[in-house]
């Protein structure tokens, strides 16, 4: 998938891989990757119509209420899709190309 100057690809691990084994259980604190989604209800209702296990959270930030959906893939990490967007951003500070600069000039006459 290619967006906005971005690539996100997922290779599946052969039979004899190395890598570590899927965690037995799905953990929302745990180490996963997450997407967005505009449509939550779509996206439950697809992910159990694929018969996978799901776990289902919420945060809750003042007003905001985010619905989170974890799975795992089938290598075993996990994925959260949730509707993020909804949140309020707050920068903490603008990047810097976007800070404003002060340019002195000395001008000798």
């Amino acid at each position: 998938m290619h967006r906005d100057g971005m690539g996100i690809h997922l290779l599946q691990r052969s039979a004899g891989s190395d890598a570590p084994p899927r965690s037995p259980a799905i953990n929302p604190k745990g180490n996963h990757i997450s997407f967005q989604s505009l449509d939550m209800a779509l996206t439950k209702a697809r992910l159990r119509g694929m018969n996978l296990e799901v776990v289902t959270t919420r945060v809750w930030d003042g007003e905001t209420t985010v619905e989170q959906l974890f799975f795992h893939d089938p290598d075993g990490n996990v994925i959260e899709i949730c509707n993020c967007e909804d949140l309020p951003v707050v920068p903490l500070a603008p990047p810097a190309c976007l800070a404003k600069q002060t340019v002195q000039m000395n001008v000798h006459l």
